[in-house]
């Protein structure tokens, strides 16, 4: 019988959510930029981004399996890559019918569309930061809930977003396929300016997440731009997903709204009073971990045995 979900086993890490307007009165720096923002970006109690203390995080049992629909393993869905002069942001076409559920969200949410935050040659730029670590740059890929007809309505209620929040850690010499593919559009000139687009196909979203889906965090935030609404459910995930120096740097090739070179695009982190929330512990991780083993162990033992 056809399974109309993939079931994976999760624990949350995070979630960034820039509902990212296109231009705008705002800005990174100056006069415009964060410390200058209004309304609920300067009022708001629950606002994004924020450091997480693993330590003092509380394990919550609820937090389980998050439900991918089947279209987050699909190669054959386009994305169209924008630049709008604060980030480069990448829209599923609408045939594409991107889910998650489960892992303690409030409903089913749709894929609207996902987002870089990244910092410069010499600096990191993700938004969240785990024990004060900031990485090199973070993913966001913005969600909204099923109960509502469009992202627009979806962004004024609390439940209304679903964001995941994944780090992306530089340095290593193998990168990740979704950001590769996203690099080499980069490095052709595709969407460096302001409102110029391209799009881009043969990817799998789900290769954008960590291998390891069990670890993540989850608190209820903002926006990270303005207006900065508070409808957002985060979850950032505590394992960061590994590219090249050669990947991060195609981003410092994007402009932005005033031809400039678009660098630490990311809002400092935010006093958060309220609890965390993980999905594990790390008496749990360690239980994981040994099931792990002594399930490849016995695969191991298995095929050995079917050889000889």
């Amino acid at each position: 019988m056809a399974l109309n979900v993939y079931r994976l086993s999760i624990l949350i890490f995070v979630i960034h959510i820039p509902l990212v307007s296109s231009s705008g009165d705002w800005s990174y720096t100056g006069e415009n930029g964060p410390n200058h923002w209004g309304s609920l970006c300067r009022s708001g109690s629950q606002q994004s981004p924020i450091n997480i203390d693993i330590g003092k995080s509380k394990h919550d049992q609820e937090l389980g399996q998050f439900i991918f629909s089947p279209d987050y393993f699909n190669y054959t869905f386009k994305y169209n890559l924008s630049n709008n002069g604060h980030s480069v942001m990448l829209t599923p076409d609408s045939s594409a019918q991107l889910t998650v559920s489960g892992g303690g969200l409030p409903g089913t949410y749709r894929l609207a569309q996902f987002h870089f935050h990244w910092g410069g040659p010499s600096s990191a730029g993700s938004e969240h930061t785990l024990n004060n670590k900031q990485y090199q740059a973070e993913v966001h890929l913005v969600h909204y809930n099923l109960n509502y007809d469009n992202i627009g309505s979806a962004a004024t209620s609390k439940d209304g977003l679903a964001v995941i929040g994944v780090f992306l850690e530089a340095g290593k010499s193998v990168g990740n396929v979704v950001i590769e593919k996203i690099a080499n559009r980069l490095s052709n000139s595709c969407a460096t300016v302001l409102s110029s687009n391209c799009t881009i196909d043969n990817m799998r979203l789900i290769d954008i997440l960590p291998f390891n889906h069990d670890n993540y965090f989850r608190y209820q935030g903002s926006l990270t731009t303005p207006p900065c609404s508070e409808s957002v459910v985060w979850t950032v995930f505590q394992k960061p997903i590994s590219v090249t120096k050669e990947q991060l740097q195609s981003f410092f090739r994007i402009q932005d709204s005033h031809s400039h070179e678009l660098h630490n695009n990311f809002r400092p982190v935010q006093k958060y009073k309220k609890p965390v929330t993980k999905s594990f512990s790390s008496e749990g991780s360690r239980h994981v971990l040994t099931i792990s083993v002594l399930a490849f162990s016995s695969l191991v033992a298995l095929y050995s045995a079917k050889l000889f």
